[in-house]
């Protein structure tokens, strides 16, 4: 995945305490990649986390 310019100070300092071989998005063990479902609603929760609006049109 791409981080855009303008999200990465934002995306940098949510990350600056997680080890090098944490998932951003891990799966049901947190050492295990997730799924496309599990993915996809992590990441909706990290972008409200962040105040980015996930409403679609």
């Amino acid at each position: 995945m791409t981080i855009p310019n303008a999200f990465f100070p934002t995306v940098q300092e949510k990350l600056k305490n997680r080890t090098p071989n944490e998932y951003l998005f891990p799966g049901a063990h947190h050492l295990s990649p997730t799924g496309m479902n599990t993915f996809g609603r992590q990441h909706r929760e990290l972008l409200k986390e962040l105040s980015f609006d996930t409403q679609t049109l």
